[in-house]
């Protein structure tokens, strides 16, 4: 856990309050990580031990949501979640610490993010942090390591990569704007 495992996406300040979650991504190729023992014991509070998802295979990723039916409402169900906030914890709406430790009680994780700069603007408007390029494990408490994800709500589950469009000065959603502009606010290519 201490080399693959990754907080990939942390949405904070979601439209619908309860819609609250935490994605970890197994960054290995190779090793599957047993989560038995893994907790998150500053921002929220929860154990992977007993949970939904107690390990995760090469590249999977896990979520851990505040509320079950507000994130189901919010994104559907099918999500691998492991399981719900504890003790009643919530993230933070102006940043906070987040610390995910292992069994044997040492740091896997610990950062503390913010909803001002130069933090990416995200929660205040619905939109998730998300990890860029979580696959190089880069330093979380860095701000620059950090962007907003692609569309509000973000995106559990899933990459967050809006590809290149074909014909950059195409206009696939037939929106009156060029496939790049659309490409480069982070609108829909259709």
């Amino acid at each position: 856990a201490q080399l693959y495992l990754v907080v990939s996406e942390v949405m904070y300040h979601p439209d619908e309050e309860l819609a609250e979650f935490i994605e970890l991504t197994n960054i290995s190729q190779t090793v599957t990580l047993d989560l038995t023992g893994v907790k998150f014991v500053d921002g929220i509070d929860f154990d992977f031990t007993g949970s939904a998802v107690t390990s995760l295979a090469p590249g999977d990723r896990v979520l851990v949501v505040r509320d079950t039916a507000a994130f189901t409402v919010a994104h559907g169900s099918g999500y691998p979640v492991a399981g719900v906030f504890a003790n009643t914890t919530k993230l933070s709406n102006d940043g906070e610490t987040i610390k995910l430790e292992d069994a044997g009680n040492s740091t896997i994780k610990e950062f503390t993010y913010n909803d001002a700069p130069p933090w990416p603007i995200a929660g205040d408007a619905g939109y998730s942090l998300v990890l860029i390029d979580p696959t190089s494990n880069p330093d979380p408490d860095i701000a620059a390591n950090w962007r907003s994800s692609a569309l509000p709500g973000g995106n559990p589950d899933g990459t967050d990569i809006v590809t290149f469009p074909a014909n950059p000065l195409g206009d696939d959603d037939g929106n009156g704007t060029a496939d790049l502009v659309d490409y480069a606010t982070g609108a829909d290519l259709g």
